[in-house]
């Protein structure tokens, strides 16, 4: 799942959520291994929600589909474009999972990431530098817009140094736009289960 998804399953997880449960969603990306001890309780939490909803959504049914339906030369990084995606079903169809308007619910988990990167002054400089990004550009909000659903695209080649995929990326992101929706539609429903029951547990 990419970002907008992670807060919305983070604060959909429990009653009462806490916002450092939510800025987990996010700042997972820049961390990698052990969760440390001295983060504050709830966003070592939120860090490993974050993974266990990335495990859960890796397994689905409904991301193999996804992944399926994309051209052979794709495939390996399908999975990567599909959480892209996933944030622009989420867009379209908010109402039907969060009964916050979106706008509020993203200048919220925007208030909770700034406010976790100043309690944990350990995370690199990427990930001041992104949540910077991510707050000028409103990202949370904008996934419906392609240009966004493309930036998401170009990050992720320039990465992996495949530059010479975005327009292919793109392509097959667009003619599979409503069949990407259709199995989000499947798929998102079950991680609210799998992020409620995580919390539970804990």
């Amino acid at each position: 799942m990419n970002f907008l998804a992670h807060c919305a399953l983070a604060d959909l997880a429990h009653d009462d959520a806490h916002p450092e449960l939510i800025a987990g969603g996010v700042l997972a990306d820049f961390r990698r291994g052990a969760v440390p001890t001295h983060w504050p309780e709830q966003l070592q939490l939120g860090v490993q929600l974050h993974r266990r909803i990335d495990s859960v959504s890796n397994q689905h049914a409904a991301v193999r589909a996804s992944c399926a339906r994309f051209p052979e030369a794709l495939r390996r990084l399908a999975p990567i474009f599909i959480d892209i995606h996933a944030d622009r079903s989420l867009t379209h169809t908010w109402n039907r999972y969060h009964g916050e308007a979106l706008e509020d619910f993203t200048g919220r988990c925007y208030d909770a990431i700034d406010m976790a990167l100043m309690r944990v002054p350990d995370l690199p400089t990427a990930a001041h530098r992104f949540v910077g990004y991510m707050k000028d550009e409103d990202l949370l909000s904008n996934y419906h817009h392609w240009q966004h659903v493309r930036r998401g695209v170009q990050s992720v080649c320039r990465r992996l140094r495949r530059e010479d995929l975005v327009d292919q990326a793109m392509a097959a992101l667009e003619d599979l736009d409503s069949a990407l929706a259709q199995d989000f539609a499947e798929l998102f429903p079950d991680l609210i289960d799998a992020a409620q029951s995580f919390i539970a547990e804990r």
